[in-house]
């Protein structure tokens, strides 16, 4: 964390303070102490700065600590020097009186308080002498009653005005309050009365140093040595200024040169320790930082500043070590508590680390910088309502510290109240401008909530600010990231890298954007950068797991994390992240365990029970996820996520109202989160309430346009109701977005297939497919729409690539029994439907889709029970007792058939949205069953009804469940021989929909049965134009004894389908009526071979056998139509018939009466 230079100063300050206090020495030597740390305070800022930010090794470093190496310096010749200069003064003086003496023995002793009363009786006694001012004014400093002191030089100075010491030491006291520039005035005042003084010098080059001027400090140090090239103390400060200007090299000569002329002050191996820090030497750091300590063992600063070297090259538990020798050496002192902390914080040791924070806290109470600290740790513990009354206590006792502004905006931050983290940043920004860091940290906020164009701006500050500082590059990619701007952000990384390339944290975040932009190996080499800069850091190997899971490398993913919790097996974090790659390998079970050793290493951390209540939400348990989400909120009631999970699960529980309210919570908490608005929407789309779906898609699109979920959302929700083109514009819009998203391309051809473009809707499955091949839904979206194309060898092989890509979903199975037992293939079909069942013996529709294969098959019995498993399995799908019915009708089982519609309608009484509009096929239905009954007159009411309720929609489905019903008034009327009122109906049908062949066939047929046959001959070209495969059509043909052009049609109909038994079963009826028997007992032959499960084609067989008084024969074949449908009256007709032409009169009569 950066400190500006006035905390900077202000803690220099202190620190000098206290040193003089626990000096106890002469007038001079104070004076050139005082000097010394003026030099040494820009070390002790860097120093302050290491402990606290060690991981920003860019930002410009500064140190607090070293000033209490200024004890082992020794200004004995230099005071003598300066005695001898001021010799004639002294005597002037004459000797100093008993209670001047007493004065000075006691700030020996530093009992200053005590010691203001003798020079006061002094002064009372001989208010002209100089000195006893001077002394008082000294005094005064040491008790930082520095206005005082001033006024008390500023006495001295008019009795003695030539005496350039008392100018010296004003300025000194000027800078200890921060008036540098006033200093400056005096110290030219004492180079201009002693011009050969080279302490002047020195003096002048701490106060630009001060000021940051340290072209000219250098100046002046020169210009000290140039005067006296054998005080050693210059060398060693001019080491000091050429560090803070990163001259390092030179740093390091001058410390060699300060060895050379004095080999046992302690001090000049600190200085040079310090630089070969800077360096990144540490090795060699801490070997002069030993030799430091070796000649002055008792100093508590260099085990300090060892300590914290130690602590940069991550040998954390020496380092501790070194802070308790620190402690030890002076227990008195608060700083070290504090970096002891700062040490315990960074090893995750959060309780101990608040101690040694109080412990500080408790030697200086005031001093606002110890409670910032204490802040910051209770923030690491996440107990951040803490934290914020320690940064508002610094804030009151220090207003105008930046960083403590910054601290509670980084601390709101983890809180997720942003709006009020922006504004300390603003304060932060207001207090000290000139730092980049605050601008870089507003711009993450900022980008947090999705203003984005206000961060880049905030961005560019930064870096205009200060072009060197690499994280602001980093800051800006990662908001261009979010911006789904991947290849600026590339650049933005690669310039942070170029400014710093040891900061692991920036090819982490290339690897981001390489993996956004899925370039996955190069995002791999990227981390592996990373992992070589930080081998220690376990995020790293996370971020690496993930990685190769997105390319499907599971098992060295799962290796990754194996390392990453064997770095930090203490981190909850790493279970954490453990269990999230579990999931995503769909091992629940293990997620979970891995879930509770997260919570049970950090029981507070709300993100370890949100994570479990995600694996229990993907393993349906619902409602143990339900309360883990409770749990999650109860330890951050302020975690809009959570509120968003609980309503994503209580979605799932099909509890929408309470869903909704916990949507709104999360959008109140964070209304700026996108995906929150979305998920709403889902839940109003769940409810069918798609108007207020699509109000909230389009709020979630306003509030992140770049995220294109949003997008095919609207899409989805456009698609449900039948608002195709809409639908379409807004996949597009998702598509151009992100272009690599398959799931955008799957839902374009999903809506293009509802359209009836099959053609587009395949190309755009293929583009889904290729660009995730692993994705079996995909395969199943394109199978499905080749069956609507009656492409269903094609469709079972792509319903094949989603079982092999995904053999644990059992409607796949479904679906492909589905396909086989519409080309016939039933006995497959059913082995298919029974691996459905056996996968997952819960789903419902497998039992209705073996239902309708045994139906094809004539297994009524056995369709009956498959159609009652679905209903017990969901009781509420109308379609169950649709089906049922039709079984229950083909069985003449009509009265049943009549209450099991009844209950379909029931279900689905007003062709609610819920489903498709199939249910108004219900009315027909009944109707149908009525008219099978005879019950004609009931047949038309409820035909009238089924009409009724489709007359105000114009949706193509609608109008071809409306012309059903037209069509079959049309058939009923027609039964009741009112063949004008059905042509009417019939052209009505037509009217509606004048593609429908069924209407035209219809009308054929009633034009047949009123002899009006040229007509009929019009309307059965009309039908097969419309659908040359409908082999009725053709069959009429025959009606019309134009035989030769019907087996034409025959042909072309079994070359477009040649599993469908009925085109053989139709041509040979034709061959019969030609009196061709033997061609037509072939063809019978073919039909029974496809579909032997159907009695009609043993019946036509025997009835052609009959024609050729092969009786016996075609009593077989009866016999068969009988066994495979003893129901049906008609084949027992038929066999009376033919015992009758044997003259079994008595077997006949038998049969006739059954």
């Amino acid at each position: 964390m950066l400190y500006g230079s006035k905390f900077q100063q202000n803690k220099a300050n202190k620190q000098k303070i206290k040193i003089n206090r626990l000096l106890k020495c002469e007038l001079r030597t104070q004076l050139n102490l005082k000097k010394q740390l003026r030099l040494s305070s820009d070390i002790q800022v860097e120093k302050k700065y290491k402990i606290d930010g060690l991981q920003n090794d860019e930002i410009q470093e500064y140190n607090f600590q070293k000033a209490i190496d200024i004890f082992c310096f020794n200004f004995k010749q230099e005071e003598s020097n300066q005695r001898h200069e001021n010799s004639e003064y002294y005597n002037n003086q004459g000797k100093f009186k008993p209670i001047f003496q007493k004065a000075n023995t006691l700030v020996e002793k530093n009992q200053y308080k005590e010691a203001l009363q003798f020079y006061d009786l002094a002064i009372q006694r001989n208010p002209k002498n100089s000195l006893y001012y001077f002394k008082k004014a000294f005094a005064l400093m040491e008790l930082d009653e520095f206005e005082q002191a001033i006024k008390y030089y500023d006495l001295a100075i008019e009795i003695h005005p030539e005496i350039p010491e008392y100018y010296n030491k004003k300025s000194q006291t000027l800078m200890l309050m921060d008036r540098c520039r006033e200093s400056l005035k005096f110290l030219d005042l004492c180079i201009s009365k002693n011009p050969q003084n080279s302490n002047y010098y020195y003096d002048k080059a701490s106060a630009l140093v001060d000021l940051r001027r340290f072209e000219e400090a250098l100046q002046y140090q020169d210009l000290a040595i140039q005067i006296n090239s054998e005080i050693s103390d210059y060398y060693n400060y001019k080491a000091t200024i050429l560090t803070h200007m990163n001259r390092l090299g030179d740093a390091l000569k001058n410390c060699d040169l300060a060895i050379q002329k004095n080999s046992e002050k302690s001090l000049y191996f600190l200085t040079k320790a310090d630089v070969l820090y800077k360096m990144n030497r540490f090795e060699e750091a801490l070997q002069y930082f030993d030799q430091a300590i070796c000649k002055s063992s008792e100093n508590p600063e260099y085990y300090n500043s060892k300590a914290i070297t130690l602590m940069k090259m991550d040998r954390l538990e020496e380092a501790l070590k070194f802070f308790d020798l620190a402690i030890f050496k002076n227990p008195e002192e608060p700083l070290y508590f504090n970096n002891k902390a700062e040490l315990l914080k960074k090893m995750g040791r959060f309780e101990e680390a608040l101690k040694y924070c109080n412990l500080a806290i408790q030697r200086n109470p005031e001093d606002s910088y110890y409670i910032n600290k204490q802040g910051e740790v209770l923030s690491k513990m996440s107990r951040f309502e803490e934290a914020l009354q320690l940064y508002d206590k610094a804030i009151k006792n220090n207003s105008e510290m930046p960083e403590y502004y910054y601290n509670k905006a980084i601390t709101l931050m983890e809180m997720n109240r942003v709006e009020e983290a922006i504004n300390f940043f603003d304060f932060a920004i207001q207090k000290n401008p000139e730092e980049s860091v605050y601008f870089g940290n507003k711009a993450q906020a900022l980008s947090k909530i999705n203003r984005n164009e206000e961060a880049l701006e905030y961005c560019d500050l930064a870096i205009q600010i200060n072009p060197e500082i690499s994280s602001n590059y980093c800051q800006k990619a990662s908001t261009l990231m979010q911006m789904n701007r991947q290849e600026e952000a590339l650049l933005n990384c690669d310039m942070a890298i170029q400014r710093n390339p040891e900061i692991f944290e920036y090819y982490n975040n290339k690897a981001i954007a390489l993996i956004q932009m899925n370039r996955f190996e190069q995002a791999l080499k990227s981390l592996d950068l990373a992992i070589y800069y930080n081998p220690q850091n376990s995020q790293l190997y996370t971020n690496k797991s993930e990685t190769l899971h997105l390319m499907n490398r599971f098992e060295e993913a799962l290796q990754q994390n194996d390392i990453a919790i064997l770095k930090t097996s203490d981190n909850s974090d790493n279970f954490y992240n453990r269990s999230e790659t579990l999931q995503k390998m769909n091992r629940f079970e293990e997620a979970l365990q891995y879930c509770d050793l997260a919570i049970q290493q950090n029981p507070e951390i709300s993100d370890n029970y949100f994570q479990k209540a995600s694996i229990l939400l993907k393993m349906n348990r619902l409602e143990e996820a339900l309360d883990y989400c409770n749990m999650t909120i109860q330890r951050n009631p302020e975690l809009s996520q959570a509120y968003n999970q609980k309503a994503l699960i209580l979605v799932e529980l099909q509890r929408f109202q309470e869903a909704l309210s916990y949507y709104d919570l999360a959008i109140q908490i964070n209304p700026e989160a996108s995906e929150y608005f979305h998920n709403k929407a889902y839940a109003l789309q769940e409810m069918n309430l798609y108007k207020e779906a699509l109000l909230y898609y389009e709020l979630a699109i306003n509030k992140n346009p770049n995220n294109p979920d949003h997008d095919i959302g609207k899409a989805i929700t456009l698609d449900m109701m039948n608002r195709y083109s809409e639908a379409l514009e807004y996949c597009d819009s998702a598509i151009q977005k992100n272009p690599e998203e398959s799931g955008y391309f799957f839902c374009k051809a999903r809506t293009l297939e509802n359209m009836n473009r099959y053609e587009e809707a395949l190309e755009y499955y293929d583009l889904a497919i290729q660009k995730n091949p692993e994705k079996s839904e995909y395969y199943i979206g394109k199978a499905i729409t080749l069956m609507e194309m009656n492409r269903v060898e094609e469709a079972i092989n792509f319903f094949d690539f989603a079982i092999q890509k995904n053999p644990e979903e059992s409607v796949y199975f479904g679906n492909k029994a589905q396909a086989l037992s519409k080309i016939n293939r039933n006995e497959e079909a059913l082995e298919y439907c029974d691996l459905a069942i056996q996968i997952n013996p819960e789903i419902s529709s497998n039992y209705c889709q073996k239902a309708s294969t045994l139906m094809q098959m004539n297994r009524q019995e056995e369709a009956l029970l498959n159609c009652d498993m679905a209903i017990q399995r969901n009781p509420e799908i109308f379609e169950y007792y649709n089906n049922k019915a039709i079984a229950l009708i083909q069985m003449n089982r009509f009265e049943q058939a009549l209450k099991s519609l009844d209950l379909a309608i029931y279900y689905n009484p007003q062709n609610s949205q819920l489903y498709t509009n199939k249910c108004k096929y219900h009315y027909f239905f009944i109707a149908e069953t009525l008219h099978l009954m005879n019950r004609f007159e009931e047949a038309l009411q409820q035909n009238d009804i089924a009409i009724l309720k489709t007359s105000d929609n114009s949706d193509n489905f609608y109008n071809r469940c409306r012309n059903n019903s037209h069509n079959f008034q049309a058939e009923t009327l027609q039964k009741m021989n009112r063949f004008e009122e059905a042509l009417q109906y019939c052209d009505l049908a037509i009217q509606q929909n004048p593609e429908i062949s069924d209407n035209y066939f219809q009308k054929a047929s009633i034009l047949l049965k009123m002899n009006r046959l040229e007509e009929a001959l019009d309307y059965c070209n009309m039908t097969i134009q419309r659908n040359p495969e409908l082999s009725q059509a053709y069959n009429q043909k025959v009606e019309l004894q134009r035989f030769q052009e019907a087996l034409s049609y025959y042909d072309l109909a079994i070359q477009i389908n040649p599993e469908a038994s009925e085109y053989f079963h139709n041509k040979a009826y034709a061959l019969q009526e030609m009196n061709l028997y033997k061609e037509a007992l072939l063809y019978y032959e073919l039909a029974i071979n496809k579909n032997p499960n159907n009695p009609d084609h043993d019946i036509g067989k025997a009835i052609t056998l009959d024609m050729m008084n092969r009786y016996s024969e075609a009593l077989e074949y009866c016999d068969s139509a009988i066994q495979k449908n003893p129901e049906e009256s008609g084949y027992f007709f038929c066999k009376g018939r033919y015992y009758n032409m044997k003259l079994c009169s008595k077997n006949s009569r038998k049969y006739e009466q059954i």
